[in-house]
């Protein structure tokens, strides 16, 4: 490179398989936490499902003031 030997080692291009399993794992942690986060706020929220509700059903929505 320009007639001079490189100080450092250039770096590699990992594996794709590499990046794939880092990708998953970084997903699974980020996975984690917002479950979590997600079930506390439903359960301060009093969040629960509805099962007679569908797409497309009409309801009726409090404004807040």
């Amino acid at each position: 490179m320009f007639q001079r030997e490189p100080r450092t080692r250039l770096p590699d291009v990992p594996a794709k398989h590499a990046v794939m399993k880092v990708d998953e794992d970084v997903r699974q942690n980020d996975a984690m936490p917002k479950a979590k986060n997600k079930a506390y706020f439903e359960k301060r929220h009093n969040v629960r499902e509805n099962d007679d509700l569908k797409i497309g059903d009409r309801v009726l929505v409090e404004n807040e003031h």
